[in-house]
């Protein structure tokens, strides 16, 4: 982790190339699409797993939002 790195803050040439180097390797083999593509498919199956939580979370959050927005309605007049 170390490497490339200076005193003065400034990037060393080293790791300038190791950046690039970096960015050429996750465009060669799609890593951030795979990443991307795992992350999601996870994701995907928790919000599965969870539906019924979730939408219990949303309908109070309705419940709460739409108190709120009275609440303002009748605080403005």
């Amino acid at each position: 982790m170390d490497q490339g790195v200076t005193n003065d803050g400034q990037p060393s040439p080293e790791s300038v190339a190791l950046a690039v180097d970096d960015i050429d390797c996750k465009e060669q083999t799609d890593l951030v699409k795979v990443w991307f593509g795992v992350e999601s498919a996870i994701q995907d199956q928790q919000i599965a797993g969870n539906r019924s939580r979730l939408t219990g979370i949303k309908e109070q959050h309705d419940k709460e939002m739409t108190a709120a927005r009275k609440q303002m309605a009748t605080s403005v007049q």
